[in-house]
């Protein structure tokens, strides 16, 4: 009888230990606090907090030319955070442009019958390392004679299935090359897991990345130190950035993470680049 109690209480011990905790990425068991009878909330709190897409622009990537496709550690852009997409809209549009002589870049949210936001960006080339100078008032417009660049990102939520537990992401890309709208091409690197995406001769990368506590609050890029000059600087994996594979483990005692660190692309999402 000692021994079927012994038993009992260390199954439900045993039972209440892998239900009710988990191992953080930084190494430390955490007991989950119930908010509902469903467990939506704690797989907000846990797997999508702070969490967002990133976007790596080859062309801004100031290292030797045939580095470009492989994106450096300090050469992130915040597209958003996964949590929008999740609850609050059905679809974003991420809008790059980008004039002629690469010194202007103009970045555009739309969100389809909510609102569209723009931040413009003027950026020094001729420096070793790329300066780059916010421009609140997008003071410069572009011409149809300046205005020759332009990428569409349309993404989508998926919503979780028992093959996809915590839902996926989709998303289409197009863009104007000489006038023309041309399909991107995506490839996936099978050891990183980025999404490389060729549109014309300009290279994008996409993965996902949480953000640390203390950088949460910014935009697509971070303010600099310069108390003068608004400059910015691109988000850093080492720096300001949790990779993903350490942040979305579903197993117990730090199990291998088995999902993708990037969004897939749907070439038969719907994309205009007139947008």
């Amino acid at each position: 009888m000692f021994l079927g109690l012994s038993l009992l209480v260390l199954g439900s011990g045993l039972i209440f230990l892998f239900t009710q905790t988990t191992w953080q990425h930084t190494g430390f068991l955490k007991f989950n606090e119930p908010h509902s009878l469903f467990e939506g909330e704690f797989i907000d709190e846990h797997y999508f907090q702070r969490v967002g897409i990133y976007g790596h622009i080859g062309f801004l990537d100031r290292r030797n030319m045939t580095n470009q496709n492989s994106p450096s550690e300090d050469g992130w852009v915040r597209m958003f955070e996964i949590h929008d997409l999740r609850h609050e809209y059905k679809s974003i549009l991420i809008k790059l442009e980008f004039s002629n002589d690469r010194k202007y870049l103009q970045v555009t949210k739309i969100i389809p019958n909510y609102n569209e936001t723009t931040e413009c960006f003027n950026l020094d080339m001729t420096a070793d390392n790329l300066k780059i100078i916010s421009d609140p008032s997008c003071s410069k417009t572009f011409s149809p004679s300046t205005k020759t660049h332009k990428i569409i990102f349309k993404f989508e939520y998926v919503s979780p299935t028992n093959h996809l537990i915590l839902g996926d992401i989709r998303y289409n890309v197009k863009g104007t090359v000489n006038g023309s709208c041309e399909q991107g091409l995506a490839t996936e690197d099978p050891i990183t897991g980025n999404s490389y995406i060729m549109v014309g001769n300009f290279t994008t990368a996409l993965r996902y990345y949480q953000v640390r506590e203390d950088f949460q609050n910014n935009g697509y890029m971070i303010p600099g130190n310069s108390t003068h000059t608004p400059i910015l600087e691109f988000y850093s994996s080492q720096k300001h950035l949790e990779d993903i594979t350490s942040v979305w483990k579903t197993g117990f005692f730090g199990c291998k993470y088995s999902g993708s660190v990037s969004p897939h692309q749907d070439s038969t999402l719907s994309t205009d680049c007139d947008v």
